[in-house]
């Protein structure tokens, strides 16, 4: 079991322009340069579509544990704010079962306590599942519950770091999110609380109307469909799959 373990979260580092990577891949690579985030923060970098003055420099070669292939299909990137009222997070957990239902690729840095319930039942289906670290993966440590599926061939980590980015920075926070939108065909808000960082990075996606935007139906939404994102039920995720459908056919 310890030997398979090993193998199981084994990490690979390939140039952002190797060939094994899906086409679709190594476009979204290749739109990850541009200059660092200046070390004093400023106003929240916005979509991939802003990279040049956002990032970390040009994506020289990304690190994957598991399947690259898994990156060929476009999927949904999930981002849900820290703070997030009772009527979304019922809303999550029943967009969950619907998304493992439809077999609904998911992509995110899985990171907010709502990202990360979202991940613990996205893992009891059968659907790929993307994760993007806001760190290399060189010598990370993968979690238990992660393993079987990357060994079932239906979970990949991958993160555009340098092998010595060991931690978290605000701008691999940045890329990290660029990362998730561009190997995206669309994403979904789950919430964006008034005045936070997710909420920019929504209306900065938004602004930039290089990818559908979704939203949960929900009140304390409002905002995001006035500003554009087109609201859906948890239980009715037609008009998403139809986006994807779209992406995967174009």
């Amino acid at each position: 079991r310890m030997a398979e373990s090993a193998v199981v979260v084994a990490a690979q580092r390939l140039a952002a322009d190797d060939a094994r990577w899906p086409e679709s891949a190594r476009a979204a690579f290749a739109t990850l340069g541009g200059a660092p985030v200046g070390a004093s923060g400023g106003r929240p970098p916005g979509p991939i579509t802003h990279a040049p003055n956002t990032t970390q420099g040009k994506v020289e070669s990304v690190g994957i544990i598991g399947d690259p292939a898994l990156l060929g299909t476009p999927a949904l990137a999930f981002f849900c704010s820290t703070r997030c009222p009772g009527g979304v997070i019922l809303g999550i957990f029943d967009l969950a079962a619907t998304l493992r239902a439809a077999g609904v690729p998911v992509v995110s840095g899985f990171h907010s306590p709502l990202e990360q319930e979202l991940l613990r039942l996205l893992l009891r289906g059968r659907q790929p599942i993307l994760i993007c670290p806001a760190r290399s993966v060189d010598a990370m440590r993968i979690p238990q519950t992660w393993r079987p599926a990357i060994a079932a061939g239906r979970l990949a980590v991958v993160a555009p770091f340098a092998a010595q980015q060991r931690r978290p920075t605000a701008a691999t926070v940045a890329r990290r999110n660029a990362c998730a939108l561009a190997l995206a065909g669309a994403v979904l808000f789950a919430h964006a609380a008034p005045g936070g960082k997710t909420e920019r990075l929504a209306l900065d996606t938004l602004a930039a109307a290089t990818i559908p935007v979704f939203t949960l139906a929900d009140p304390d939404n409002a905002p995001l469909v006035a500003a554009g994102a087109q609201a859906i039920r948890p239980n009715d995720i037609a008009p998403l799959l139809a986006t994807l459908s779209a992406g995967r056919s174009a």
